[in-house]
C-alpha cells in the first residue's frame, strides 16, 4: 500500500484529548441539569438537590435556572418552527384563493380577509381588543 502524500495519514474520529475531556464534561453537565430540574419538578428543595447530586445548594440552583432556561428556549424554538409552517399554510391557501376574490367571488373574498385575519394574529400584528 502507498502511502498518501508526503507522510501519513492521521484520521482523528473524535477529534483531541482536549475536544474529548470537552464533551465529556457537557454530557456529564447536561444530564446534571436534567436531573436537577426533574427533581425541582417532582418538589425537592435546593438542598435535597444538590444533597442528591453531590454538589451545593447554590450550584442546584443554578443547574435548575440554566435548565429551565433551555426548556423555555426549545418551547420558543418549537413554536417558532410551528408559527412559520402555519404561514406557509395560509399563503398556499391565499395563492389559491387569489384569482377568485380578486374577481369579485365574495365566498373567496371573505375567505382571504379570514386567511389575513389569522396571519396577522399569528405575527401579532393586531391590537390586543379591549
Amino acid at each position: 500500500m502507498k502511502p498518501h502524500g508526503d507522510g501519513p495519514v492521521v484520521v482523528l474520529i473524535h477529534g483531541t484529548k482536549r475536544q474529548r475531556e470537552a464533551r465529556a464534561l457537557a454530557t456529564r453537565t447536561a444530564t446534571r441539569r436534567q436531573q436537577a430540574v426533574a427533581l425541582r419538578m417532582s418538589g425537592a428543595t435546593y438542598q435535597a438537590i444538590g444533597d442528591s447530586l453531590g454538589i451545593t445548594k447554590k450550584a442546584a440552583w443554578v443547574h435548575v435556572q440554566r435548565g429551565l432556561a433551555e426548556i423555555q428556549g426549545q418551547v420558543r424554538e418549537q413554536a417558532e418552527m410551528f408559527r412559520e409552517q402555519e404561514l406557509l399554510r395560509l399563503d398556499r391557501m391565499q395563492v389559491g384563493l387569489w384569482t377568485a376574490a380578486t374577481s369579485g367571488n365574495v365566498k373567496a373574498v371573505l375567505a382571504v380577509l379570514r386567511i389575513i385575519e389569522r396571519r396577522s394574529r399569528l405575527l401579532g400584528l393586531d391590537a390586543p381588543a379591549r
